[in-house]
C-alpha cells in the first residue's frame, strides 16, 4: 500500500554536519572534504539501487562530479554555522518498481531544478518493504553559473514545503496511474476520521520484520486498534441507516406494485418508474448486506487483535 513519508532536514554546520558527508551517505560514495581535510566514506553501504546528479540551467558540466558539486556548496558558505544543504527523504511506492522509481524521480527533479537548485538523488532499497529516495539540494540556487544565488526567505515558514509535499503526491500519483493514491494533507484536512500513524524507518522496519516489537510499531498497532474500533462504528451507523432506507424502499415498493396492477394498462412512463424503484431496493440490500460482511470481518480482526496483544503482554 502506498504510503505518504516527505521529511525535510536542514544539513547545518552548527550541527556538526556537512554537505560532503551527506552527499557521501546518501551515494554510497567516498568524498574528500577539501574545507575540513575529511574523508568521509560509505561505500561498504549496501542498499543505494540508483544515484544521479540533476543540474539546473547555467550550472556547470563539472557538477555533475559528486565530489566537484559539494565541495563549491561548502566554499559558496562562509559562516561557521551555515546552512550549507537541504536533505529530503520520502517514500517511494511499494505498487511500482526500480525503474518506475528511477522515472518518478527523474520527473520529480525538476520541481527543484525550476527553482535553481542543484538536486543530488539516491534511491535506497534492501528488498525489505520500505524502499526511500533521499533528496541532497543545494542552500543556494545556481546565478551566474556560481552558487551566489539568493537563499530563499520561505527556508523560515511552511510555504515553501507545503509546494513541496504537494508536488510531490502529485507526481507519485500521475506515476502510480490508479493502482493507489496518497494524499500530502493532515487526515483533519481530508475530512477522514482516523488517527495517523508514524513513518517507521529504516531500523524499525527492519526489526519488525525479524519478529521484534519497537516502540514506533507498537504506536501504530495502537493506531490500527483505534481506527478499527471506529471503522466499526461508522460501519454500524451506515448499516442502520441503509436498512432504514431499505426499509422505506421495500415500503415503497409494495405500494408500488399494487399500483402496477392497477395501472396495468398505464402508461409507460409510470412502470418503468415502477421499475426503477425494484431495482433500487435490490442495490441497496446488496450494499447492506456487503456492509454487515466487512463490519463483522473487522469486528473478528479487533478481537484477534487484542487477544494476541493481550496473549503478548503475559
Amino acid at each position: 500500500m502506498a504510503i505518504y513519508h516527505y521529511h525535510m532536514d536542514h544539513v547545518k554546520r552548527s550541527e556538526g554536519k556537512s554537505a560532503t558527508a551527506a552527499a557521501a551517505y546518501i551515494a554510497a560514495e567516498r568524498i574528500y572534504d577539501e574545507r575540513e581535510g575529511k574523508v568521509y566514506d560509505f561505500r561498504r553501504k549496501g542498499e543505494v539501487v540508483y544515484t544521479r546528479i540533476f543540474l539546473p540551467e547555467g550550472a556547470p558540466e563539472a557538477w555533475h562530479d559528486r565530489s566537484t558539486l559539494w565541495n563549491e556548496a561548502e566554499k559558496a558558505e562562509r559562516r561557521k554555522d551555515a546552512r550549507v544543504a537541504i536533505l529530503l527523504d520520502m517514500a517511494l511506492p511499494l505498487e511500482m518498481g526500480k525503474d518506475e522509481w528511477i522515472k518518478l524521480m527523474e520527473s520529480h527533479s525538476g520541481t527543484y531544478t525550476g527553482m535553481g537548485f542543484c538536486v543530488d538523488v539516491a534511491i535506497h532499497d534492501r528488498g525489505g518493504g520500505n524502499p526511500h529516495a533521499h533528496v541532497l539540494l543545494t542552500a543556494r540556487p545556481v546565478e551566474g553559473g556560481l552558487l551566489e544565488g539568493k537563499k530563499p526567505r520561505d527556508w523560515r515558514d511552511i510555504s515553501m514545503l507545503t509546494a513541496w509535499r504537494g508536488a510531490w503526491a502529485r507526481d507519485c500519483n500521475e506515476a502510480l496511474a490508479g493502482r493507489a493514491r496518497i494524499d500530502h494533507r493532515s487526515l483533519e484536512a481530508q475530512s477522514l476520521d482516523r488517527v495517523p500513524t508514524i513513518y517507521l524507518g529504516r531500523a524499525a522496519a527492519e526489526m519488525e520484520k525479524r519478529g521484534e516489537r519497537t516502540e514506533r510499531g507498537d504506536r501504530n498497532r495502537s493506531v490500527a486498534m483505534e481506527n478499527a474500533s471506529r471503522a466499526v462504528s461508522r460501519m454500524a451507523g451506515a448499516a442502520r441507516s441503509y436498512a432504514d432506507t431499505l426499509e422505506k424502499i421495500k415500503d415503497g415498493r409494495a405500494a408500488a406494485a399494487a399500483a402496477r396492477r392497477e395501472a396495468e394498462y398505464g402508461s409507460l412512463v409510470q412502470i418503468e418508474a415502477i421499475r426503477r424503484m425494484e431495482r433500487q431496493a435490490e442495490a441497496f440490500a446488496l450494499k447492506l448486506d456487503g456492509l454487515e460482511r466487512e463490519r463483522t470481518s473487522l469486528h473478528f480482526w479487533q478481537q484477534r487483535e487484542k487477544a494476541r496483544l493481550m496473549a503478548e503482554e503475559k
